[in-house]
């Protein structure tokens, strides 16, 4: 081998090596980056001085109702501890902040300053043991820190509203399924679906799950074998059964005719 063969040679073995080396250093740091970028409830999104507000907010308006230590009572549900995951694990602060400024204090609904429910949803995720930050929670940013265990995100409990993302086919008899299902996704919306949420449908990746849909007749005049093979949204309630698991419909929408797997 000659003496420039050579050289081209051990040039191009070190734009392989450079090559494969920087692409997985980008590849790294986008993980990275992607990890830094999500949030959640132990992120740290609130300040001691904010969880201090809310908690004089809600010895005033709402522990008539929620308990004098966040426990509940009666028909108002817990705002600490487990039955608060099972009620809001898998959203994100926006869900809650959007719930309580529409529907508290119940006497009264809406009638506190954003600010002050802001204040009452950090002494909630105070007092359910979530850390706090150096910076004030912000209305702008709920959408983005998500409400889940400390460990990561569970399985949604039995008769959670959700919002599943699957190819419709036949199933036994006269059944319908929803095959290559991704996980159920909780929602708050499930009469209705909205163009912002059918546009996040077609980015949602298929997965392995498969749900039986029931209770076709109920969403209207709905032909199931028009939609044979259509990447479709279902939104019901979710019924875990050992013998398969299960979605009481509420609403059914095409994303796409193509349910090939991004």
């Amino acid at each position: 081998m000659n003496r420039k063969l050579k050289i081209a040679v051990v040039s191009a073995v070190m734009v392989g090596i450079t090559t494969l080396w920087f692409s997985g250093l980008t590849k790294q740091a986008v993980a990275a980056q992607a990890g830094a970028q999500r949030k959640t409830v132990w992120s740290g999104v609130y300040a001691d001085s904010q969880a201090e507000r809310g908690q004089k907010i809600y010895d005033t308006t709402c522990n008539g109702c929620h308990g004098l230590s966040l426990e509940g009572g009666r028909a108002n549900p817990a705002l600490k501890g487990d039955k608060f995951m099972d009620n809001w694990g898998q959203d994100n602060l926006d869900s809650l902040f959007s719930k309580m400024r529409k529907l508290m204090p119940r006497r009264d609904p809406g009638s506190l300053m954003d600010s002050e429910y802001l204040d009452l949803l950090s002494y909630i995720m105070k007092a359910n043991g979530f850390p706090s930050g150096t910076s004030e929670l912000k209305a702008d940013g709920l959408k983005e820190i998500q409400i889940e265990p400390k460990d990561g995100p569970k399985p949604l409990p039995n008769r959670t509203t959700v919002r599943v993302i699957g190819c419709l086919v036949p199933g036994e008899g006269d059944s319908w399924m929803l095959s290559t299902a991704g996980q159920p996704m909780r929602t708050r919306t499930p009469d209705s679906t909205s163009p912002e949420e059918l546009k996040d449908a077609e980015t949602q990746s298929l997965g392995t799950l498969t749900f039986q849909v029931q209770n076709l007749e109920m969403i209207g005049a709905f032909h199931p074998e028009a939609h044979k093979g259509h990447r479709m949204q279902a939104k019901g309630v979710l019924l875990r059964n050992p013998a398969g698991d299960r979605i009481s419909l509420t609403s059914l929408e095409m994303i796409s005719a193509n349910c090939a797997s991004h």
